[in-house]
């Protein structure tokens, strides 16, 4: 199975992960967490919606040293801020920025947003955009959904022919 959130076998700093594809949003979060933590302590774990919380609070923790593990995962979401969208609070983007350039070794931050596109006139997406794991959850075209489902299958130790894969999308 594909890994995108690696880089050369290893864990990023830093993710951003955005698009229309709820279940592929899910999926990325949940397997970067699960590298991460892979005995799933929870000490180590936060999640913030950023519609309640300030992006400083995000930040505070992933400047926190983990506890009972090697990293420390923050997942922060959404992260409306990076698209064109109004966003019901006002965040320090000039901290993120900061914390862009030389983020904590021991964290693993992933901003989430359910959007179509970031706003690529803005300098914190530019800034992330050099130096974060970006995934891009788009709708599959039907290669890509066929390639994923054969995989899928093949991980389960079972076959499906073409035909079937084909009726199964469809």
């Amino acid at each position: 199975m594909k890994t995108p959130w690696l880089v050369n076998g290893k864990l990023a700093n830093l993710y951003l992960l955005y698009g229309t594809e709820r279940h592929l949003l899910e999926e990325w979060e949940r397997e970067i967490v699960k590298a991460a933590l892979p005995d799933g302590e929870r000490f180590d774990y936060m999640k913030i919606d950023l519609n309640d919380q300030p992006l400083d609070a995000v930040l505070d923790e992933a400047e926190t040293v983990p506890f009972l593990s090697d990293y420390r995962v923050v997942i922060a979401k959404p992260a409306t801020f990076l698209t064109g969208a109004k966003d019901k609070k006002t965040h320090n983007v000039e901290r993120l920025a900061e914390y862009i350039v030389q983020p904590a070794d021991y964290a693993v931050v992933v901003l989430i947003v359910e959007a179509e596109k970031l706003d690529e006139r803005k300098t914190i997406v530019k800034r992330l955009k050099d130096r974060a794991v970006i995934l891009e959850a788009k709708k599959p075209t039907t290669e890509e959904l066929f390639r994923f489902v054969m995989d899928a299958v093949n991980d389960k130790g079972y076959r499906m022919e073409r035909p079937a894969i084909e009726r199964l999308i469809f």
